[in-house]
């Protein structure tokens, strides 16, 4: 994963709660956008039982996904997916989730 060479203000990020606890994922994507991301939506992902966050990016985003996994407190994976729509990265959080920073 590269250095984080762009700031959250360029990075659009959708937060899926891949833990099932209730608000997870809008109470993540209010503390991303306090720190400058912008929040292209929020949702249940496919299931709940994601054991760390996973940081999911089209390619061509890379610097945008580090930029992500670096604000998420608790194990993260990063994995690139060419199924995602361009320019937004996805992050699914997980039972190692731990907050914003």
């Amino acid at each position: 994963m590269p250095e984080v060479t762009v700031p959250p203000s360029s990075v659009v990020v959708e937060v899926l709660n891949g833990m099932g606890e209730r608000h997870a994922a809008a109470d993540a994507a209010a503390a991303l956008a306090r720190v400058g991301f912008r929040i292209n939506g929020t949702g249940n992902a496919a299931s709940f039982a994601y054991r760390e966050n996973v940081v999911e990016y089209p390619p061509g985003i890379q610097a945008a996904a580090a930029t992500v996994s670096r604000h998420v407190l608790g194990a993260t994976r990063v994995v690139e997916d060419a199924s995602l729509p361009p320019g937004v990265v996805d992050l699914i959080l997980g039972a190692t989730y731990d907050g914003i920073s």
